[in-house]
């Protein structure tokens, strides 16, 4: 499958981050869209098909709270796979619901690494076509974040 049919969620408080993430990913042919909040992400899940979700702890620790969150997007993402970027210590629970783990602060070059090996896996394993959701989705502006 082309890399320009793989949509990709990016969850993350940090406009800058964003704003590279997506920039970055749309040269390597991909479609990313991002999102500031667990809530917009949550929406982008129930609408939408996409081929990775990058979730970033958003401001917080990855405790209770970010397990309840990520219980939540991933009732709703299927198969979806989940691509974890953070600077905290990762409990194995949470480590156990994730596809990968990437440790902030870390090298764009590593990050695309990572979301191009997710990516291919996703695809080998039929997860791509959008099957693991019920809405099929469109291209969005990937700077055009929702809150």
């Amino acid at each position: 499958m082309r890399r320009d049919l793989a949509r990709i969620l990016i969850a993350d408080d940090d406009a800058a981050f964003c704003e590279v993430a997506c920039v970055a990913l749309t040269e390597e042919g991909y479609l990313p869209h991002a999102v500031r909040t667990h809530e917009a992400a949550l929406d982008a899940l129930q609408h939408d098909a996409w081929s990775l979700v990058v979730l970033v702890s958003l401001g917080s620790t990855p405790g209770a709270s970010f397990k309840a969150m990520l219980a939540r997007l991933s009732a709703v993402a299927g198969n979806t796979p989940f691509l974890l970027a953070t600077g905290w210590k990762v409990e194995a629970d949470i480590a156990d619901r994730v596809a990968a783990v990437v440790r902030k602060p870390f090298d764009l070059d590593e990050f695309l690494e990572v979301v191009r090996d997710l990516v291919a896996a996703a695809n080998a394993r039929g997860l791509m076509d959008g099957s693991n959701q019920a809405a099929r989705g469109t291209r969005r502006d990937p700077l055009d974040f929702e809150t």
